[in-house]
């Protein structure tokens, strides 16, 4: 998953010249939220109970984490 997000990016960067890229997960999805910090996104703060999930069948946290196009830039020179 970590190079699928690494290619993900690359191509919303420089093909689609965006800005931003953004990883939403819910708080319990530990694999999910390695990728993000493994991948160097911000953490950005927290949408408490901001839907439910059927599975565990009460409301879900859902994280957010960030990684901007100067961000991106600094690490590609880095690497």
């Amino acid at each position: 998953m970590t190079e699928a997000v690494q290619i993900l990016e690359r191509y919303a960067f420089e093909k689609l010249n965006l800005n931003r890229v953004q990883i939403r997960c819910e708080d319990r999805n530990l694999a999910s939220i390695g990728v993000a910090k493994k991948c160097n996104y911000q953490y950005e703060g927290t949408l408490r109970e901001d839907a439910f999930n059927d599975y565990f069948n009460d409301f879900r946290n859902t994280l957010i984490f960030s990684k901007l196009k100067s961000e991106y830039k600094a690490q590609s020179k880095s690497l």
